[in-house]
């Protein structure tokens, strides 16, 4: 599976293509503790359960909602677009 290609369909919109977030409404991924972080459970709670309510991601704090994916992405697919996250834009 093609997690750059999933992220672009599922994520992109807020997240941006990029990973840089909005400022203000949407969270960066680009070096946040939640992506590159050791809780992968976390990541994938927030990926599968959506998340609602203030977030501190960086310094910034977002109080904005993410729908939950685990209804309309598939496991391998969720799956897929954390690799591919935890992987881009300099994350490691």
């Amino acid at each position: 599976l093609d997690g750059k290609a999933l992220y672009a369909a599922n994520c992109a919109a807020c997240h941006q293509a990029g990973g840089t977030g909005v400022p203000g409404a949407f969270p960066p991924l680009v070096n946040s503790p939640y992506v590159i972080g050791d809780d992968l459970e976390r990541l994938a709670a927030i990926m599968i359960y959506g998340l609602q309510g203030p977030i501190n991601v960086l310094g910034t704090t977002y109080n904005s909602v993410m729908l939950p994916l685990g209804a309309t992405m598939k496991d391998d697919e969720l799956a897929a677009v954390a690799t591919y996250i935890r992987s881009a834009w300099g994350n490691n």
